[in-house]
């Protein structure tokens, strides 16, 4: 999964120098928790707790040694068609 987002014009350049790497991955799962389970149990530095953000999407952050954000994600595509459906997706 590649997700793209634009902040829009009012972003400022920044200086590769002092910003280069990766910021932020999206990891995809098909078993949420198992996944979570799983790197709990190995030490991972969990941002918060998981959640959902809208029906059929399940969420978490956590941070990798090197300082990049991972975001571990599971969609269920029949629950976030019927929200979308039902219009309850809020984004």
């Amino acid at each position: 999964m590649l997700e793209l987002m634009d902040f829009g014009p009012a972003a400022e350049p920044v200086d590769p120098r002092e910003h280069f790497g990766v910021y932020h991955l999206g990891i995809k799962t098909d078993d949420f928790d198992a996944a979570y389970r799983d790197l709990k149990a190995k030490g991972a530095d969990f941002l918060g707790e998981p959640f959902e953000p809208t029906p059929g999407i399940r969420l978490v952050f956590l941070r990798e040694p090197n300082g990049a954000v991972i975001e571990l994600a599971m969609r269920d595509p029949k629950s976030f068609q019927e929200a979308i459906r039902r219009g309850t997706v809020t984004w």
